[in-house]
Formats: C-alpha cells, structure tokens, sequence
C-alpha cells in the first residue's frame, strides 16, 4: 500500500513563480474554441464551495490528455483534494486555507497536487455532504469520505510537476482573496496580461482563474440565451449606463457602499478558462471574450451545456487577476499514436471492443494490444497478394509476346518532354 499524508503548511503567494510570454513571440491565434467539447465536462457542486478543487482539478485532466490519442486519463477525484488538502496561503500579511467546503485556494490545490496528486474517481468518487446531510453531486443522501491513510500500490497518483501564477502583476491577486483594491491599471498592461493568459492556454492548456461574483451573474447564468451572451457586471444595463461601471467591479457594493445599480458582490468564486474568442454584441461592438467552464452542472441554455463567456482583456469581475496553472509531463509516445482497430472489429459494435474503445490495463496490467497487432499483420499476408499476383501474369504475358517478335521491334525507345514512353 502507498501511504497518504494530506498536504498542510504554508504558501506565500510572492514566492510562487509567474510564467511569462514575450508578446513578439506569441503563437496563440485570435480565436481558440474548436477543442472545447473534447474536455473534461462540468459537474455541479451544489452547496460545498468546492469550485477551488474542482477547477485544478479539471484543468489537471486536460492538460494530462492533451495530446492523446488513447491511453487517456480517466475522471479525476476532486474529492480526494478536497478531503486531504489542509493547507494555507498568505498573501502581504493576510492568510486562508483550504476549508473543505467551504472554500480553498487554486495555489493550495495546486500544491496538494504537486506533492501527493489525485486518484481516479472510481477509486475516491466525487461525493461530499453538506451541513444538512446532501450530496453536492448528485442530489442524494450519502457520507462524505476521509482522507484515506494508504490506497492499494496499483492505484495511481495523477500529478502535476509544478505549477505557476499566470497573471503578470502580482498585486492583482488581492482583488479577489485578499479582499484589496489594487491600483487600476492601464488597458495596455490588461491586454499584455490577457494575451500571457491566453499563450498559456493554448500552449499548455486549461487554467484554473478565481473572479468575483455579482448579483448579476445568476440572472445571466440562467438567461435562456446565455450560450450566445457574452457576461460583464451590468450587463442588463444600457451601453451609456454600462460603460460607467468598473467592470472589475467593487467588493464593497451591498455591504460598505450602496449596490451599484442594484448590483452586489456576492462571493469568489473559482472556475476554469478553456478557450476563447470574439463576437459582436447587441450594441454592435466586437468584444473578446473567455470561456470558463462552470461547476453548476448541466445546463441547457448555457454555452456547451456548462460553459460561458465572460469579457476579456478588462479584468472583468477580476477574472485575469489571480489565475494558476500547473505543468505536466509529456505523456508516453504510445499515447500520442493512433489506436491499431483490426478490420474485423469495425464490423461489430464499438462495445464488441472493450479494449479498443477504453484502452485502460487489462486484469494482466498491462495494454491488451498485442492481439490487436496479431490480427492486423494476419489480415495483412491474407489480402495483400493479389495486386503482386495479378502484376506478375501480366508481365509473363508482355514478355512472351514480345519474344515472339523479330528482335528489331522488341521495345523500341521514343522521348518526349523528357520522359520515356513505350511504344
């Protein structure tokens, strides 16, 4: 058995590494979305203010299957990080931990799964009860689960091999956990930040971002066109009105100063950025905009029945403000290869194929490929002698007319356009 010991200490947010891109160097296109319904889907995390250990988490599996072309990483357990992870951050001064459900932080997250990693959901499933004894996943009573002492020696850890800070201004963290008001920046140094944040996705990969939440987002979330919107706070406002709000927002509206045009701060809230893109708004304006992949479950009228899109390159409701991602090794060449499907399997149903269709370690523990490889090379000497064959008779049959001509015709040679021609 490995032995597991959940992660606790201390990290100082001044301390964590930050990646940066040269802009005159970037690769990254103007749009990047295609790829979104290929990653891992959302979930719902119900009443546990999981979304910490669900968006690290998510973007963990991403990054471990990019790239793959079999061998992918199963469903990962964020409950795992969420039942173990017992650590804490500071930011100048100010300190948090990760509190089960009641929130964490993506550095803390990260770290957890640098040191120790995560098991399959199989293996620690995603379940957690709230205060009222309800499941955060599905609905239904159940128990919430400890972190386990040792888990079986063929059960493996999915890690990461480091992580990062992604945004470039250090200060801009505060604006989400530490509770501060940064310095307003210039709208040069937010698209800088954004075009970092952007490289990084499409180099490596999903990110896990905090933003901060206002009234108005519910309304937007559950708005029946909200696959096709585009979120920024005051949205339902007029353009003139709008654009008179900071669209980073205030975390004093409701409480230390009065709502802003009826809008609150509610809460932070963490998800993850998957892609992004432009379109043209209502007031015909073309805006940039992020997609962030929810954890509030299945939903129809919301972008990729789980996704949406909030403003880009304006720190809109803080989301470019503290945004983490880790790093992963390549995964094993065999991985990155086209599957070897024998012909006769793709005449029976894709679940007449266990082993072609989910590629996991067979009770043996190893790929069941080698029967794969059999039946192809049989298939290969069975049905690749007939063109060889039908050649050579053919040729026999040339070679005995000729042989019966007087030897001054035997093929005679003509060029043209400097290729030789039979004649």
């Amino acid at each position: 058995m490995k032995a597991i010991k959940g992660v606790t200490g201390t990290i100082r947010i001044e301390d964590i590494p930050v990646a940066r891109y040269a802009r005159n160097t970037m690769k990254h296109p103007a749009v990047y979305e295609n790829h979104v319904p290929t990653l891992t889907a959302p979930v719902n995390q119900g009443l546990c203010g999981s979304c910490w250990a669900i968006s690290t988490t998510q973007s963990l599996r991403d990054r471990l299957n990019r790239g793959r072309k079999q061998m992918l990483v199963p469903e990962l357990s964020f409950q795992f990080v969420i039942d173990c992870a017992k650590n804490c951050v500071t930011f100048e001064g100010r300190e948090g931990c990760s509190l089960d459900c009641n929130g964490g932080f993506l550095s803390t997250s990260f770290e957890f799964l640098t040191r120790v990693g995560t098991v399959r959901d199989a293996y620690h499933p995603n379940r957690h009860d709230d205060e009222s004894g309800i499941d955060h996943i599905d609905g239904t009573s159940g128990t919430a689960l400890a972190c386990p002492a040792t888990i079986p020696e063929n059960e493996t850890l999915y890690k990461c091999i480091g992580y990062k800070n992604i945004h470039l201004y250090q200060d801009m963290f505060g604006i989400t956990n530490a509770r501060v008001r940064p310095r307003q920046r210039p709208l040069l140094e937010l698209q800088a930040n954004a075009d970092n944040i952007a490289e990084e996705i499409y180099l490596h990969g999903p990110v896990a971002v905090c933003f901060n939440l206002f009234s108005d987002f519910r309304d937007f979330w559950m708005h029946p066109n909200s696959k096709n919107m585009v979120y920024q706070i005051g949205w339902k406002l007029s353009k003139a009105i709008r654009n008179t709000v900071d669209p980073v927002g205030d975390i004093r509206w409701g409480s230390q100063l009065p709502p802003k045009y009826g809008i609150t701060f509610k809460t932070g809230h963490s998800v993850s950025i998957v892609g992004y893109g432009s379109q043209t708004n209502v007031d015909g304006e073309v805006v940039d905009y992020w997609i962030c992949r929810n954890s509030w479950g299945f939903t129809p009228n919301a972008l990729y029945n789980g996704f949406f899109k909030i403003r880009r390159g304006i720190n809109a409701s803080a989301i470019e403000a503290d945004v983490c991602a880790c790093y992963v090794a390549d995964p094993p060449p065999e991985a990155m290869q086209e599957p070897t499907v024998p012909v006769a399997a793709a005449e029976k149903p894709v679940s007449a194929s266990p082993a072609l269709e989910n590629p996991v370690l067979s009770a043996a523990g190893a790929p069941n490929t080698m029967l794969d490889n059999m039946d192809s090379t049989q298939w290969n000497i069975r049905h690749n002698w007939f063109l060889p064959m039908v050649f050579m008779i053919l040729l026999i049959i040339v070679v005995i007319y000729m042989l019966s001509k007087p030897s001054n015709t035997m093929f005679p040679l003509k060029f043209y356009a400097g290729k030789r021609l039979f004649i």
